[in-house]
């Protein structure tokens, strides 16, 4: 603490004590006789103190200043290091140079998964430094159960959201935000201004904005991978592979599942579940058909939104069915479903069945429309509950909402008797297609049973 506060408080506690002193005099009496010179030296003493206390608070509020410049400063100081040739984000200043403690590229690298296991349960001291070290500078509040769990450093979180990524078809087609809190307004037009030719002279039409809102959750997903303890002690960084692209999996599927088919209710509402999203009915089983009716849900977007979809979705089982059709009435080199590929009666079952493949990416096209398979398209829909649905729609206003990304916690004791380890990942997440439900239209009905 500066020297002239030091004194400067000093002084002011000292006055203090000597104005308590005195009105102490006072209401015990023992300043009968003289309690009018009394209250003339409280009241000297006050106007004193006045000056003083407000020099006081002047030199605390530069000292807490100078405190926060001394901390952006230091904050710098250790950005800048981070960004040095050779070192990466994660690694602590004391392994400046050296290989990543966790990491693909280091040629010893360890285990993530296998040190928290060991810091949690074994109480091994150089797993511990190796996370702090990985974790440095990082708040190890959220995402941190009370059994000891850990933030899941750098490099191992952004595996897990390259992965996730990799494994859902559908979060690339839509829209994406950050947000701050559980829940979001979402603002849509009802109707709008209207305009018309006019005689001369005559009234000019006119119509108000009509506002709706629609409000959006965000809700937690989780993901669990089990692992023997035994590969645990023994594992490099291929565990963590092994750890993150079963977790990625496992949430990308349960995200993918609720942005189509979600209840709303501990869960995202998906988009058939959506209210005002339009519906095109197939009784048909006949090929030609369902591609009629996917092309009635093109133009209906086209009429009812205003602009073109950008996507068609379906259970991997309808485009098998679709890709197939050879000598079905009416269906011919019209309908293109691939690249270079139509289904006229020149296919033969020994050829590759036109657009599939891995990842997220269209796996043909229906009259140049990208069509894209996913197997968390529901095929349980129905009074025989065997029926499926084809999604058309203008997939980009879709909405995804991040609230939190990947976090992690573990624990030994659900698979003790077996001597595993469960790993848990985590994520705040909700999704809407309510901003514009007349963006998607769903193609459904008996039709589309068992295929």
């Amino acid at each position: 603490m500066d020297e002239r506060l030091e004194k400067l408080i000093e002084t002011i506690t000292g006055l203090e004590g000597k104005a308590a002193t005195l009105l102490e005099k006072i209401e015990s009496g023992e300043a009968a006789d003289g309690v009018e010179d009394v209250k003339a030296e409280v009241a000297s003493i006050k106007q004193t103190l006045e000056p003083l206390i407000a020099e006081k608070e002047e030199l605390e509020g530069k000292a807490v200043i100078s405190a926060l410049e001394d901390e952006v400063k230091s904050l710098r100081e250790r950005a800048d290091a981070s960004r040095k040739p050779g070192r990466l984000p994660f690694q602590s200043k004391d392994n400046e140079g050296k290989s990543a403690v966790y990491g693909p590229e280091a040629a010893t690298s360890k285990s993530f998964y296998a040190d928290v296991k060991s810091a949690q349960h074994e109480a091994s001291a150089a797993s511990t430094k190796r996370i702090e070290e990985a974790l440095e500078g990082k708040a190890m509040v959220e995402g941190t159960d009370s059994a000891g769990g850990f933030l899941v450093p750098p490099d191992v979180s952004s595996d897990l959201q390259r992965l996730r990524y990799t494994n859902s078809v559908l979060r690339g087609l839509f829209s994406r935000v950050d947000v701050t809190s559980d829940e979001f307004q979402i603002p849509s037009v009802v109707s709008g201004l209207t305009a018309g030719w006019v005689a001369e002279l005559a009234e000019k039409p006119s119509a108000d904005l009509s506002f709706a809102s629609a409000t959006t959750n965000v809700f937690t997903a989780a993901g669990l991978a089990v692992v023997s303890n035994q590969l645990l002690k023994d594992a490099n960084w291929s565990v963590d592979q092994l750890v993150n692209t079963d977790l990625a999996f496992r949430l990308a599927q349960l995200e993918e599942i609720a942005f189509i088919n979600g209840s709303g209710t501990g869960q995202p509402r998906g988009i058939l579940n959506t209210s005002g999203v339009g519906a095109v009915a197939l009784t048909s089983t006949a090929v030609i058909d369902l591609l009629q009716a996917i092309v009635t849900g093109i133009t209906n977007v086209y009429t009812e939104y205003k602009g073109p979809p950008d996507a068609v979705v379906m259970h991997p089982r309808t485009w098998a069915r679709i890709a197939v059709a050879r000598t079905e009435a009416g269906v011919g080199e019209s309908f293109l479903v691939g690249p270079g590929s139509g289904l006229g009666g020149n296919r033969n079952y020994t050829d590759q069945l036109p657009g599939y493949g891995e990842g997220a990416l269209p796996v043909g096209s229906i009259f140049g429309f990208p069509v894209y398979t996913t197997p968390n398209v529901p095929v349980n829909l129905g009074a025989g509950t065997n029926e499926s649905r084809v999604i058309v729609g203008r997939f980009k206003t879709g909405l995804i909402l991040d609230r939190e990304n990947v976090t992690y916690a573990s624990s030994e004791h659900v698979y003790f008797t077996s001597n595993r380890t469960v790993f848990r990942a985590e994520e705040r997440v909700g999704f809407t297609a309510a901003r514009y439900p007349k963006a998607f239209q769903v193609v459904g009905g008996t039709g589309l049973a068992n295929g």
